[in-house]
């Protein structure tokens, strides 16, 4: 099995806005299901430097990248493959987008201990990393309930909030460690 450089337009395969080919595409080209055990893929990082959101991208069979790596080792990229297919060095450079949905006046106060709130989110680059995904409530980060099926987020405190101002954020990060 061997890597080769794909000679084609990589900019017109990109499946996002978010993502910005940083290299050439290469191709592993192993026939379905004959690869006994990974195949240990090693990319350098253009000048040997890691750039945030850097990672490497797989592209699936509907012609979608997507995010296997992000191992940087000494200026290299690093990752176990069990298939073939084209594999690229891409910058994701946005994180996710959020949208609170949940609707309140600001001079109103909330009158419910225990409130819900709810976020939108998207994520079309690297993907969501699950475990970024908190609300963070003055300054202290909580769990909140993330529903990946309808792209929302929902937080409601364990304990009662007491009565007063309190700042309220949604914490969320992709694959490729862009923060929002």
């Amino acid at each position: 099995a061997a890597m080769k450089s794909i000679k084609t337009d990589l900019i017109d395969s990109v499946s996002s806005d978010e993502l910005t080919p940083i290299g050439q595409a290469y191709a592993l080209n192993i026939p379905a299901g004959r690869l006994a055990a990974p195949v240990n893929l090693t990319m350098a990082l253009p000048d040997g430097k890691w750039a945030p959101g850097m990672a490497l991208f797989h592209m699936d069979g509907a012609g979608v990248w997507k995010f296997v790596s992000r191992l940087n080792e000494n200026g290299f990229i690093k990752y176990a493959s069990l298939r073939g297919g084209s594999f690229a060095l891409l910058q994701d450079s946005q994180g996710p987008r959020a949208s609170m949905l949940t609707k309140s006046d600001p001079l109103k106060p909330i009158r419910d201990p225990r409130p819900t709130f709810e976020w939108s989110y998207s994520e079309e680059g690297s993907g969501l990393e699950i475990m970024s995904v908190k609300a963070v409530v003055d300054g202290k980060e909580e769990e909140p309930i993330l529903d990946e099926k309808s792209g929302k987020v929902i937080y409601k405190p364990f304990d009662p909030m007491v009565g007063g101002e309190h700042a309220l954020a949604l914490k969320i990060a992709d694959r490729s460690g862009n923060i929002t």
